[in-house]
């Protein structure tokens, strides 16, 4: 690497440190210009990780520009708004780096790899099941880098994708766990857009009764997926019976005391779920190098030291989702401005007796643009913060959160351009949109049915 690149690399990791300080002084510390500090630190990390960036990341970050100048312009009398919405983006992309963190220890554990390696060994009528349920839970540490890691097990187990094949829908099980795992999961950035843009709502209330939902969804997913005859061979099982389920076990602990911890920074600190997160995630990175180290017996200073690089080296391996959350915040916003000056549009967000269609819209909007290759971030941010403040989410936060979260949920499994079905098409060597439009078709049209339910349910009860 030219020593140019290489310096320029430095201060691209470099920067998203100070962004973090920024954050959490912000936050924390009640530093008002360190929130000017991270926002300068988001802009210079997009512009010298430009070449870097995906054209779609690049679209996104050009459209937030011209959507600012546009408020500017056009709205000057929001200007406000605009720049509250450009701070809170650099949050969100800070959350997005210090995910990227936890991918250091995980990629490295040999305790993540045995954990899959026994969900992916279950006897055909129980693989569905166990790896929806273990996909959901272990991707509350891992997020989307645990599909990579259960298709890699497929393969070694002899798995095959193919019509009919039980490595299919054992690869969506691991998927569909993974994406309802969004509806609940502080560490989400569906679960911050909306925990910080609804009025009214208690954040550790809602996890409880988000978790609950999920729970449910994740049950009509077992009980509705279409069964997959096949037969385990004599070695299969053989090998399937040297495998330990306690490697799973010790994992859903860490996850355990992970959103214990959580919860404690968030009533301790009297901050969001979402700068909890940040600060507790390298922390417990760390703390996980430490204790699993690598195996070779070598000082506990020296597995610190070598951990400490790798962690410094992965700071910059989330920009493109970094980029892309942080733009889309701001185009959300701004749309906002603008539609809420739309005449009449006061009476529609004030009308009480629209409450229950406006929360089915949102549901089902999420995923519907979606499907269409439109980011559901836009759509997420934009319903929160023209119904957040409004009568309906004053008077039922509950049943709106979960309306909003649950679409998220649906939108990464249908989005032919969200990670998580780029990364499952990948693993199974197809097209994203045959992922998301064609596989997940039954699995979405099932979910969002009862999901309409659930959030009548929720909107009846006054929640």
């Amino acid at each position: 690497m030219p020593s140019f690149s290489r310096a320029a690399s430095v201060l691209s990791r470099s920067l998203i440190l100070l962004l973090a300080a920024a954050v959490l002084l912000a936050h924390i510390g009640g530093v008002r210009a360190a929130s000017d500090v991270a926002l300068a630190a988001l802009v210079a990390f997009v512009i010298l990780e430009w070449r870097n960036l995906p054209r779609l990341a690049r679209l996104f970050a050009a459209g937030s520009v011209v959507a600012v100048v546009a408020v500017l312009w056009l709205r000057p009398d929001a200007t406000a708004q605009i720049v509250s919405a450009m701070r809170q983006s650099t949050t969100f992309a800070c959350l997005l780096a210090m995910l990227g963190v936890l991918r250091y220890p995980a990629r490295r554990s040999r305790l993540v790899a045995r954990a899959a390696a026994w969900l992916v060994s279950r006897r055909p009528r129980h693989a569905y099941a166990a790896l929806s349920f273990g996909g959901h839970f272990l991707s509350l540490l891992f997020n989307v880098g645990i599909l990579p890691l259960i298709g890699d097990m497929i393969r070694k187990a002899g798995g095959r994708f193919g019509e009919g094949e039980p490595g299919r829908e054992m690869m969506l099980a691991g998927m569909r766990g993974m994406s309802l795992m969004t509806i609940w999961s502080p560490m989400g950035i569906g679960f911050a857009i909306v925990t910080t843009s609804t009025a009214g709502l208690d954040p550790v209330k809602f996890l409880f009764v988000a978790f609950a939902a999920a729970m449910i969804l994740l049950a009509v997913s077992c009980l509705t997926a279409t069964p997959v005859e096949s037969s385990m061979s004599d070695e299969e099982a053989a090998a399937a019976k040297d495998l330990s389920v306690m490697p799973l076990l010790r994992i859903l602990a860490a996850c355990l005391a992970l959103m214990v911890m959580t919860i404690v920074l968030h009533d301790l600190l009297s901050v969001s779920f979402i700068v909890a997160t940040i600060l507790i995630l390298p922390v417990f990175s760390v703390v996980w190098l430490l204790l699993e180290g690598d195996g070779s017996g070598q000082p506990a200073t020296t597995t610190l030291r070598i951990g400490m690089k790798g962690i410094f080296a992965t700071l910059a391996d989330m920009r493109t989702e970094a980029t892309f959350f942080a733009a889309a915040t701001v185009i959300g916003a701004a749309l906002t401005i603008f539609i809420s000056a739309v005449p009449g549009w006061d009476s529609i967000a004030e009308s009480r007796s629209a409450g229950l269609p406006i929360l089915i819209l949102c549901l089902l909007a999420v995923p519907v643009t979606a499907a269409l290759a439109i980011p559901h971030t836009i759509v997420i941010v934009l319903a929160a913060q023209l119904f957040g403040h409004s009568p309906l989410g004053a008077g039922h936060p509950m049943a709106l959160a979960l309306a909003l979260t649950i679409g998220w949920s649906l939108a990464i499994a249908v989005s032919p351009v969200s990670a998580t079905t780029l990364i499952t098409a990948a693993q199974a060597g197809v097209r994203s949109h045959v992922v998301g439009l064609v596989w997940n078709r039954r699995y979405v049209l099932i979910q969002a049915a009862v999901s309409i339910v659930m959030v009548s349910l929720a909107y009846v009860a006054g929640i």
